[in-house]
């Protein structure tokens, strides 16, 4: 009798097992080429998903950058006329000279006023600010330069030329015009600091060389960087190739004829825009940091 029961047990797993077992056609089987095709497969979905996000992120960048432009101009219009008549002859490259500014043009200096006036700022695009030989203005920072040496050159009155008013005496610049300047730069130097933050952030790494970048990028970039050279001293941008210039003394710091200008409040030319103490600090220190790099 147990060995009639046992016998109905085995019978009853086998059937079971039978009835379990997978179709041979469902079973897959995983190779080195399947697994590879699979890593492919996800890898290529987040980079396509990373290209995605870089998409959405440039159209918001574009949409606010947009805006930005759109509001600026659309302020500019109160000021416009007050900025053609006293501004546009040296800093509009559509402003066409009188007769006696165009002929031999080698020693004219009206000729040369609004060649060197164009260099510094060209608003004839009204917004961004242009600036004739300097390349990638489209950015936060740049504009920010700008606007900030537009309302210097106002509080200081060095704006007009002297020679220019010595000629045109009503068309210096008045309190009035100041205080235009000023309303129509502040909200837009506002609105592209924040648009910085979002979109053009840097990411401080804690080094002197970061620092640096700022101080120069706020202060000094205008005249020396993004394609700009004056006075023969351009690529500030390119901080590996600053720091091995003829400007930079990583054996002697404070022998370095860029800290030296800046010390002395030779640059930047405008009082307003000189090196605190602590960014003197900070250039020096990060022209130590690079000669421990080297």
């Amino acid at each position: 009798m147990l060995e009639l029961t046992m016998y109905k047990y085995l019978i009853l797993l086998l059937l079971v097992s039978c009835l379990e077992r997978p179709n041979s056609s469902d079973v897959t089987f995983s190779t080195p080429d399947s697994r590879r095709v699979e890593r492919e497969a996800r890898q290529a979905e987040r980079e396509l998903q990373i290209e995605r996000e870089r998409a959405i992120f440039q159209g918001k960048k574009d949409e606010a950058w947009n805006k930005i432009v759109l509001d600026a101009k659309e302020s500019f219009q109160p000021i416009k006329p007050m900025m053609s008549k006293k501004c546009f002859d040296c800093h509009d490259k559509n402003r066409r000279l009188p007769l006696y500014g165009r002929i031999f043009r080698r020693i004219n200096p009206v000729y040369k006023h609004q060649v060197d006036g164009l260099k510094g700022f060209d608003f004839s695009e009204e917004f961004p600010i242009r600036a004739n030989g300097a390349e990638n203005t489209d950015n936060a920072s740049s504009q920010i330069a700008f606007l900030k040496a537009l309302k210097n050159s106002a509080l200081d009155r060095n704006m007009p030329l002297p020679s220019y008013k010595l000629i045109y005496r009503s068309r210096k610049i008045f309190n009035r015009d100041e205080a235009a300047i000023m309303a129509w730069a502040d909200p837009i130097i506002e609105n592209l600091s924040e648009f910085k933050k979002v979109y053009e952030a840097d990411l401080d790494d804690g080094s002197m060389r970061y620092q640096a970048r700022k101080i120069f990028e706020a202060k000094c970039f205008r005249c020396h960087a993004n394609g700009k050279n004056r006075g023969g001293f351009g690529e500030m941008e390119d901080m590996d190739k600053l720091a091995t210039s003829k400007y930079i003394n990583l054996e002697n710091y404070e022998d370095s004829e860029l800290y030296k200008q800046v010390l002395s409040g030779e640059m930047p030319t405008n009082i307003r825009e000189r090196l605190t103490e602590e960014e003197l600090g900070h250039v020096l220190e990060w022209i130590r940091e690079e000669s421990a790099s080297q």
